[in-house]
């Protein structure tokens, strides 16, 4: 008998280790590190064969860990996601395949108990911490002149090229710059910026413990306005969702960030890098924001006439074939995807968090969900939805620790 609970015990800790490391992979893979930029498919492959492997080996256990019943709605508002964006990109036969793959793993998300994310979000803010210490590290070395090894590197699209230090990449477009913006290994500091700033949320209560320190200190490198406002408005979400004093911190946030911003006006005469990546962007300007460049006056021309269209209901279909690159947000996923796309994302992002058990968790993911969407308005990428996911998970209770964490003293 006792032979028996032990090799159950054995299935059960199995199949968390290979849930565990297919989420994992799965978020790094979708902030494009460089390693992965060829062989993309591959690692989602990986994934969907470590969740798979998760959920048979699940099934012979007598606590199984995949126990959500609320399944079929959002996955099959997935898979209806999935589909439209096969059809609007004309996908060929590998890109049904990779599909497949993404299918699996959506199925594994949404049938996994909801501790689970819990548990995820602190294992996957460790391990970002750690990595993103070494890589900021090496980042500082380059700055102070030291020599490292590095390589040429061009992204398959043709659109980005870097210097590879391999812990972390130069953008060649601001090599001349004094302190260039930081993005460690991933494609954009803003995509590395927005996931740290959400993980985070999803660390609701625990942003004193030394890996959020970390990642707040790394999403403040990235220079992204984007990550600054999702960071701004996080931590205001994080005390409401955990019943704090929400208008005592706006109240010192308003008086902190006003002396800094005077500080950073002033500084030579405003001529330095904070005032130019950040307060700059953040003037209007004919009733837009100087700082919201994600399309360029090419794409706004062309998103005018398209919204006099009759293209406006299903969108215009893959702009890479239009050589509308560098543009981004919500109106390229309009043009892309139409009103009926957008539909298909609010019922995508519904019904994955429509099931969640704690009310200021789930409202608070769905404000996150609708701020990504206007910036980055890429709802499949996995570190974005894995952000949201993990967020709708969390518990308002003030007392509140994540699962692994149960036996540590939580810090307020």
């Amino acid at each position: 008998m006792e032979v028996s609970k032990l090799y159950l015990i054995r299935k059960d800790s199995l199949a968390r280790a290979l849930f565990y490391t297919g989420m994992i992979l799965a978020y790094v893979t979708s902030l494009h590190p460089w390693f992965s930029w060829n062989y993309r498919p591959h690692l989602y492959l990986l994934c969907a064969l470590l969740l798979g492997g998760a959920m048979v080996i699940d099934r012979q256990t007598s606590k199984p860990i995949f126990s959500n019943g609320n399944f079929l709605f959002p996955w099959g508002a997935t898979v209806l996601m999935l589909v439209y964006d096969l059809l609007i990109h004309d996908s060929n036969f590998n890109g049904y395949v990779t599909t497949l793959f993404h299918v699996c793993i959506f199925l594994a998300i949404y049938r996994a108990d909801f501790s689970l994310f819990r548990s995820l979000s602190t294992k996957l803010a460790r391990i970002m911490a750690v990595f993103l210490l070494f890589s900021v590290l090496a980042f500082f070395l380059y700055l102070l002149g030291f020599s490292l090894p590095h390589s040429n590197i061009e992204h398959p699209g043709g659109t980005y090229s870097f210097t590879n230090y391999y812990l972390f990449l130069l953008d060649d477009r601001f090599m001349l710059a004094i302190i260039p913006r930081f993005h460690s290994i991933t494609l954009e500091p803003g995509h590395l910026g927005s996931a740290l700033t959400v993980l985070l949320m999803s660390q609701s209560g625990r942003w004193r413990r030394w890996y959020n320190i970390i990642l707040i200190g790394v999403s403040l490198l990235t220079l992204s306005l984007a990550a600054y406002v999702l960071l701004f408005v996080g931590s205001f979400l994080t005390l409401w969702v955990r019943r704090g004093a929400v208008l005592k911190w706006i109240a010192a946030s308003v008086v902190v960030l006003s002396l800094s911003a005077v500080a950073v006006v002033n500084y030579n005469d405003g001529a330095n890098m904070l005032n130019d990546m950040i307060l700059l962007r953040l003037e209007m300007e004919d009733g837009e924001l100087s700082g919201n460049n994600r399309v360029s006056d090419t794409f706004e021309r062309e998103y005018d006439g398209f919204l006099r269209s009759s293209d406006l209901l299903f969108g215009r279909g893959n702009f890479e074939e239009k050589e509308l690159h560098g543009n981004s947000g919500y109106k390229l996923f309009l043009y892309e995807f139409g009103l009926f796309g957008v539909m298909l994302v609010i019922l995508f992002y519904g019904a994955a968090i429509m099931y969640g058990t704690d009310v200021r968790a789930s409202l608070a993911a769905a404000l996150v969900a609708v701020l990504l969407f206007l910036v980055r308005a890429n709802p499949l990428w996995y570190f974005d939805f894995l952000g949201v996911y993990m967020i709708m998970c969390q518990k308002s209770l003030p007392g509140y620790l994540s699962v692994d964490e149960h036996s540590e003293t939580e810090e307020v």
